[in-house]
């Protein structure tokens, strides 16, 4: 089996319009064969028009989560393939504008085990390595703190210096809250952009992105688990200043700028 890849433009009406193939349209395994709930963004792209990274799962593999991490050169058609198994298939894909570096969930070195789920964390690859085992090449860039902690969504800036994630945190009386920050990489400090829940069951999955300025973010998501239709919000990173994208079909499964 394997996975198609095509690239296209919109009209001004939102419509695809030239769909082509890529340079490097054909790569191995399935994209519908990874990613744990709730995981998406398995396409990514760099601001720059250099770089396409995917994920794809191995086809009639007995694993649970065996696949690649990929990133093709669409300069040259060179493409490296980050091979992984294990029960955290990598998701929430991105990349630095020159496409340099490569983002991810994942648990790719150590399979942690919580309540049955994979621990993730938020994982870089430079896309100059070679091709191999990706959790030899892989760096831990941002980690959940705390036994009650998860990271439920992570992408990296456009320039790499930064991360933007959403961290779960349980709390003994009034349940889960979700908070969007932002992380220096450097020093592992957090900036607090906006809490998406106080308390209560913990709600769907929760999605960030942000756009080649880097001034702009996206986060969607039913943070309390009883809207009809995902909402999706836009942050001015610069103003602090909301908005809100009309109604778009329940079943979102990935944005991008």
């Amino acid at each position: 089996c394997a996975t198609y890849l095509y690239r296209f433009r919109l009209s001004g009406a939102g419509r695809p319009e030239d769909v082509r193939p890529l340079r490097v349209s054909q790569v191995p395994g399935q994209a519908e064969l990874v990613g744990p709930v709730g995981g998406f963004d398995l396409l990514a792209g760099s601001a720059d028009g250099s770089t396409v990274a995917f994920v794809t799962g191995t086809c009639h593999s007995t694993a649970r989560q065996a696949g690649d991490v990929g990133a093709i050169s669409l300069r040259t058609g060179a493409v490296k393939l980050w091979s992984f198994r294990g029960a955290a298939g990598p998701f929430d894909l991105s990349l630095t504008t020159d496409g340099a570096v490569l983002g991810m969930i994942t648990a790719p070195s150590r399979q942690v085990k919580v309540a049955g789920q994979a621990l993730n964390s938020l994982w870089t690859v430079r896309t100059s390595s070679p091709s191999g085992p990706l959790a030899r090449h892989c760096h831990l860039a941002l980690a959940a703190h705390g036994r009650n902690a998860e990271l439920d969504a992570g992408t990296l800036s456009p320039d790499g210096r930064f991360a933007y994630a959403v961290m779960s945190y349980l709390h003994a009386r009034s349940g889960w809250r979700r908070v969007l920050d932002r992380y220096n990489l450097s020093t592992g400090r957090p900036t607090l952009i906006r809490v998406l829940q106080r308390r209560g069951d913990i709600g769907n999955p929760v999605e960030v992105s942000t756009d080649p300025s880097g001034r702009y973010l996206l986060y969607d998501g039913d943070t309390y688990g009883q809207r009809l239709y995902p909402i999706v919000t836009m942050i001015d990173l610069a103003t602090g200043r909301l908005g809100q994208l009309p109604r778009i079909p329940r079943d979102l499964a990935g944005e991008a700028w």
